[in-house]
């Protein structure tokens, strides 16, 4: 596509299948490319911080369980480094939370709602192009 092509590109679980850095870096490099200024870039991944899903997702590539040939787990502040590299500014983030509700006792609506913003199943970022 010519540069500055769209107002909004969005990546959901699908750079993670990539094998490189290199070749995630360059993936989100493209879509900041045919982003246009002052446009979105929506990127979703798995999160290495969810250690039960992670460690599912090794085990499941390592025995051939795996339904995808290959996963990587990003942490929240290596998608944020992609992004700004990529020359978008990152805004808002993301993370899925579907063990919140399983509340230890004195666990305070804080630490809750932390756990609930960095340690669900999958991550992800709004990020916009810079206007100049």
């Amino acid at each position: 596509f010519p540069d500055k092509t769209f107002d909004v590109v969005v990546s959901f679980s699908t750079i993670d299948h990539l094998e490189t850095a290199a070749d995630r870096q360059r993936a989100i490099c493209e879509m900041a490319r045919v982003a246009r200024p002052g446009g979105a870039v929506i990127v979703t991944v798995p999160n290495r911080l969810d250690r039960g899903y992670y460690q599912w997702s090794q085990r499941a590539q390592r025995t051939g369980e795996a339904f995808f040939a290959y996963e990587h787990c990003f942490v929240p502040w290596e998608l944020r480094r992609l992004l700004r590299r990529a020359g978008l500014i990152p805004g808002t983030f993301a993370s899925t939370s579907v063990s919140v509700h399983l509340r230890p006792r004195g666990m305070t609506g804080r630490v809750v709602r932390l756990a609930a913003q960095y340690f669900g199943s999958r991550i992800g970022y709004l990020a916009r192009r810079p206007l100049g």
